[in-house]
């Protein structure tokens, strides 16, 4: 009976944090990413400054604390919420990654979300080139 009731708690915590967890901080693009063609994993709409990823997987209050910490990080990255404009908002399939309990998670199927942003100000230093996961 313990057994069964540990099962279900590590189940019930493992369905609960889904991909919980805090959002990285936005990825700024670096001159080489933004060029033609780009050498990043994905096309980069013109102009823009940076990306970040959340997971829009789990629970309705987990989704949206989510995303309000990706929209605080871009508001950090381009120093004030009145200084930027989202390009895209795209799904980026099972990208975003989280750690639960040591356990790395992922965004079942599509849940992984990309917001595309451009500072209207001064643009933030790049983070550099981004690396093939």
């Amino acid at each position: 009976m313990k057994s069964i009731r540990l099962l279900f708690a590590s189940a019930l915590v493992t369905g609960l944090a889904g991909c919980a967890g805090n959002v990285k901080g936005p990825h700024i693009y670096s001159p080489e990413e933004t060029r033609s063609g780009g050498i990043g994993t994905s096309i980069i709409p013109k102009g823009s400054t940076g990306e970040i990823s959340y997971c829009d997987a789990g629970m309705a209050f987990q989704v949206k604390s989510r995303r309000d910490q990706a929209y605080a990080a871009i508001a950090a990255a381009c120093k004030g919420e009145d200084k930027y404009t989202i390009v895209g908002d795209f799904s980026s399939g099972g990208q975003a990654r989280t750690v639960v309990g040591g356990i790395e998670t992922s965004c079942p199927g599509l849940a992984g979300r990309k917001i595309v942003f451009k500072c209207t100000g001064a643009a933030p230093r790049p983070s550099g080139l981004r690396s093939n996961q």
